[in-house]
């Protein structure tokens, strides 16, 4: 029982001096900071806890994060495989409290944490609070070097758009994004992000043209380590160009490059195109950028997507191709104008039924040319493929007229 000492007696032993409301703040103190001496009764932990400005006495100034849920989820999963009493009467007790993050939107826009009450497994923490989380979520106040979020380090909020998680890997091929989600209407724009975590995940809002995409996302995947969390979202162009604007809400630092939260833009598809954006955000911004889109190239029918990420370089014209899936050309005569050598990709669309394979796909480079000097060259690249959303890791660079041959 010694993990219910802790996990429940946090909070039942205000009579010894240990105010109830610590058990759920941020920090509390356990130990002599000079000897390491641990301390060894409730009324030493809550008198050196508010010795040091970490009590919330009879409020909630310490918890301003999901310190609360983590504890109601902790006393409920004791009550309900346990059965332990205390467990439910003090899950009861803190509910009445009315902790902060721990009201019905709170639930819905992350149901981490949404764990049954006691005594009543397969409903969630209210009665009335829907399982379904919503996509919009309120921010904190933004920070500043030397703050601290309000957030448990290694917390994870999801904090997606609705329908459109955010997905943490490392992008085998930054310049091809995968299909837009079918629930996706418009271009879809494909925003790259990545964090240096420190007292918590860094967190964004994403806006297009002034209007909120993603509010509060949690970004998790690690710079340092060459990961990238991408977003996907959607855009009209009505206009041609539209504003993006990635907003770093918590920035947070310790004093020290080790003690430092920071979010980067690592990249930005307008239609499977790099739009070669980024930055990196070392204070509370906004970033903003202008996206460019035009139009790409689609044709076949089917509800599958074959995505081909091509690319020129143009000399006294632009590349001329034809495609061909299992032998059968594909539409009709293509080019691509986007410059090879500035990262530039144009994305042509396949739609088939591609289910039963093995099939092939036949991109022919129709006229190469080149003249007598350094730079005088048309050439064709195919820069990557995907089937679906996965990258089959192929690609070929075409320096005369001639067929680049792939299976999938």
């Amino acid at each position: 029982n010694w993990q219910s000492n802790f996990l429940i007696g946090r909070f039942t032993h205000e009579a010894q001096g240990f105010a109830q409301h610590d058990g759920a703040s941020y920090l509390i103190a356990i130990s002599d900071p000079q000897t390491g001496r641990p301390y060894k009764t409730w009324a030493e932990i809550g008198s050196q806890t508010m010795a040091r400005g970490w009590s919330n006495g009879d409020g909630w100034s310490q918890s301003q994060g999901d310190y609360a849920q983590l504890a109601l989820a902790t006393l409920a999963g004791i009550a309900n495989l346990t059965g332990s009493n205390a467990a439910a009467n003090v899950y009861r007790d803190l509910v009445a409290d009315v902790p902060p993050f721990t009201a019905v939107n709170d639930y819905m826009r992350d149901p981490t944490y949404s764990l049954a009450p006691p005594g009543k497994l397969g409903s969630p923490p209210f009665a009335n609070a829907p399982y379904s989380p919503a996509p919009v979520l309120t921010p904190p106040a933004q920070g500043s070097k030397g703050d601290v979020e309000d957030r448990p380090p290694g917390q994870v909020s999801n904090g997606q758009q609705a329908d459109l998680p955010p997905i943490m890997e490392v992008n085998p091929n930054p310049l091809v994004s995968a299909p837009p989600s079918p629930s996706t209407a418009g271009v879809p724009i494909r925003i790259g992000l990545s964090e240096d975590a420190w007292m918590g995940h860094a967190r964004a809002t994403i806006l297009l043209d002034g209007t909120v995409l993603a509010e509060n996302v949690a970004i998790t995947a690690s710079h340092a380590a060459g990961q990238v969390q991408y977003l996907d979202f959607a855009g009209e162009f009505a206009t041609g160009a539209q504003q993006l604007t990635v907003r770093f809400l918590n920035d947070a630092w310790g004093g020290s490059t080790k003690e430092d939260r920071n979010l980067y833009v690592d990249s930005i598809s307008v239609g499977g195109t790099d739009q070669r954006l980024a930055t990196g955000l070392t204070s509370g911004r906004d970033a903003d950028f202008t996206l460019l889109h035009t139009p790409g190239q689609a044709a076949g029918n089917g509800t599958d997507v074959l995505r081909m990420g091509v690319s020129a370089d143009s000399w006294a014209g632009d590349p001329h191709f034809v495609v061909l899936v299992d032998g059968v050309q594909i539409g009709g005569v293509r080019s691509t104008a986007a410059n090879h050598a500035a990262g530039a990709v144009e994305v042509v669309d396949i739609r088939g039924d591609f289910s039963s394979g093995p099939h092939s796909l036949i991109v022919r480079f129709l006229d190469d040319a080149s003249g007598n000097r350094a730079g005088e060259d048309r050439n064709l690249y195919v820069d990557g493929l995907m089937l679906n959303g996965t990258n089959l890791q192929q690609s070929a660079a075409l320096y005369s007229s001639g067929d680049a041959v792939f299976a999938f």
